[in-house]
């Protein structure tokens, strides 16, 4: 339940719902963070290993 006085009126605005229909967007927003979160993760550490590996090559003088 969410309740918003109005300033220039003596009422205000309540919105309700029930708890599974608010707890899906949240569990569905979870969902979309999680997987974002995960590939981001996922992309720097595989640019980290490209760095370092470049790097080492870079150090044995294999780079051309």
């Amino acid at each position: 339940m969410a309740y918003a006085p109005l300033r220039l009126a003596p009422w205000g605005v309540a919105i309700g719902a029930s708890e599974s229909e608010v707890m899906v967007s949240v569990t569905g927003l979870r969902t979309v963070m999680v997987v974002f979160g995960s590939s981001a993760v996922g992309v720097l550490v595989a640019g980290l290993l490209l760095a370092i590996h470049t790097c080492q090559r870079y150090r044995r003088g294999h780079v051309r």
